[in-house]
C-alpha cells in the first residue's frame, strides 16, 4: 500500500466520479469532534519516508523531512519520536517480525492491492498471516480522479474465504476535506458492495507528488478528519496511516484522535511521534501465494 501500492498517476482505468450527491446518500455527516471509540485502545501508521522524498517535499523543513525532531528520546514537544515498543520483545527471522509482550502475540498481516497481481489466500493463511488489508480504490495525482482496485472484488472475497480477519484501505490524493469526504464515500460504497462491514478502513494520504505535493499540515489534519468521521459514521472504525514525516503533519489532535497504522522499514523498534496499532515494517515481503513482493504488518498487541 502506501508508496509502495498506491497510483500516483490517472492511468487507463474506468474512473468512478462518486460525488457530494452519492456521499450523502451513504451516510449522515457526523457531528465535527466526533471521534470513535472502539475495543482497539492504540492507534496506527505507516511506512518510511523514502530518501527521495526530502528532495520532493519542500514545505516544512528538515525536521519535518526527516519524520521527527527527537533523537530516539521521547520528548515533551510534537514531532519528537520515540521506540514505543518493547525491544526485549521484538524479534525477526527470515524476514518476518515477531512481537510478544507481557506474554501476549502480535498478530502478523499484509496489505494488498492489484499491484500484488493474482493472490492464491489459501496459500497466504497457510504461511502464517492472520489479517489483511485491501486497497479499495484510489484518487489519481494528476487529473484527481476516483479508480476502483482491479482485483478489490477478488481480494475481499478470497480474503475472507481463507479465514482471516479482513480490512481495507483507500489510497488518496485529496487535496481538500470535501474531497476527503467524497473519498470516504466511495470507500464505504465499495466496502459495502463488497459485503464488507463494521471493519477498519484506513485513510492513506501521501502528499510527496503531484497535486498533494507540499499540502499544509492543517489542510492534511482537515482531510483525515474528514474521511475518518464520515467512515465512522457509516459504521465502519476508520484508521489513520502514515509514515513518521506524515503523522507529524497530521497533526498532534488527529494521530491522538483515529488510531494509527506506522509505516516505518525497519528490523528495529520502530520510532514515532505517536502510539500505534499497526506497524508496517517491509515492503519486500515474500508470503506464499503472492507473485510480488508485499508490505508485512503486524497488529500490536
Amino acid at each position: 500500500m502506501g508508496r509502495a501500492n498506491g497510483i500516483l498517476g490517472d492511468g487507463a482505468k474506468r474512473p468512478l466520479l462518486r460525488g457530494r450527491d452519492a456521499a450523502e446518500r451513504a451516510c449522515e455527516a457526523p457531528e465535527k469532534g466526533r471521534g470513535w471509540s472502539g475495543a482497539f485502545s492504540a492507534p496506527m501508521s505507516r511506512r518510511a519516508l523514502l530518501a527521495s522524498a526530502a528532495a520532493l517535499a519542500g514545505l516544512a523543513g528538515a525536521a519535518v523531512l526527516a519524520g521527527c525532531s527527537g533523537s530516539g528520546v521521547r520528548g515533551s514537544s510534537w514531532g519528537d519520536c520515540s521506540t514505543r515498543l518493547d525491544g526485549s520483545a521484538l524479534s525477526f527471522e527470515g524476514g518476518r517480525a515477531s512481537y510478544r509482550p507481557w506474554g501476549k502475540v502480535a498478530r502478523t498481516g499484509l496489505d494488498v492491492s492489484e499491484h500484488q497481481g493474482i493472490i492464491d489466500w489459501d496459500a497466504v493463511a497457510s504461511d502464517g498471516v492472520d489479517f489483511a488489508f485491501v486497497r479499495l480504490g484510489n484518487r489519481g495525482n494528476t487529473e484527481g480522479n476516483l479508480f476502483l482496485d482491479n482485483y478489490v472484488s477478488y481480494n475481499l472475497e478470497g480474503a475472507r474465504a481463507a479465514g482471516l480477519e479482513v480490512h481495507a484501505y483507500f489510497f488518496s490524493q485529496a487535496t481538500t476535506a470535501d474531497e476527503a469526504a467524497e473519498e470516504a464515500a466511495f470507500a464505504v460504497d465499495t466496502a459495502a458492495d463488497n459485503g464488507l462491514a463494521g471493519c477498519y478502513l484506513a485513510y492513506d494520504l501521501e502528499p510527496v507528488s503531484g497535486r498533494t505535493l507540499g499540502m499544509s499540515s492543517d489542510a492534511m489534519a482537515e482531510a483525515a478528519d474528514a474521511f475518518c468521521e464520515y467512515v465512522e459514521s457509516c459504521g465502519y472504525r476508520p484508521m489513520l496511516y502514515g509514515n513518521r514525516g506524515d503523522l507529524v503533519l497530521f497533526g498532534e489532535e488527529a494521530c491522538a484522535r483515529w488510531p494509527v497504522w506506522l509505516a516505518q522499514y525497519t528490523e528495529g523498534n520502530p520510532e514515532s511521534p505517536c502510539d500505534f496499532a499497526v506497524w508496517q515494517y517491509a515492503s519486500d515481503g515474500v508470503v506464499a501465494g503472492v507473485p510480488a513482493a508485499v508490505d508485512l504488518n503486524i497488529w500490536v498487541p
